[in-house]
């Protein structure tokens, strides 16, 4: 598979190597509906091949309680691998933790400060 790239009003997407990289707008409040537009995309882009999520939300990003549920436990999980988080903000660092220890994501999830890191875990799961 290629590198695709796709843009959309909440941010990008770039999947490479199963690998969907998503960069979220500065001050966004991610949903549910938000969710689910990454999800489906990741889903059709990897054409039902498994592959791994990295989420940066540096950009001060923020998230609704039902979108930390959904992003938890969705349809699309047994598709998933792996997913990283990038943040280097403290508000951030914390909700970031928050998710994963109270919403208990399916599948591995780790908080990365750096992308090079991330994407290194990630390649590691594949």
């Amino acid at each position: 598979m290629g590198k695709t790239s796709l843009t959309f009003d909440f941010g990008s997407m770039v999947f490479e190597d199963r690998i969907l990289i998503v960069t979220l707008n500065e001050d966004l409040e991610i949903t549910e509906s938000i969710l689910e537009k990454i999800f489906t995309e990741g889903a059709a882009l990897s054409r039902g091949v498994p592959y791994s999520i990295l989420a940066d939300v540096r950009k001060n990003v923020s998230s609704t309680s039902s979108a930390r549920k959904y992003g938890a436990h969705h349809p699309f999980m047994k598709q998933l691998v792996a997913q990283a988080l990038i943040a280097d903000t403290s508000a951030v660092i914390i909700l970031a933790n928050f998710f994963i220890k109270v919403n208990k994501p399916e599948i591995p999830t780790r908080l990365f400060k750096k992308k090079e890191d991330a994407i290194a875990w990630l390649r590691s799961t594949l």
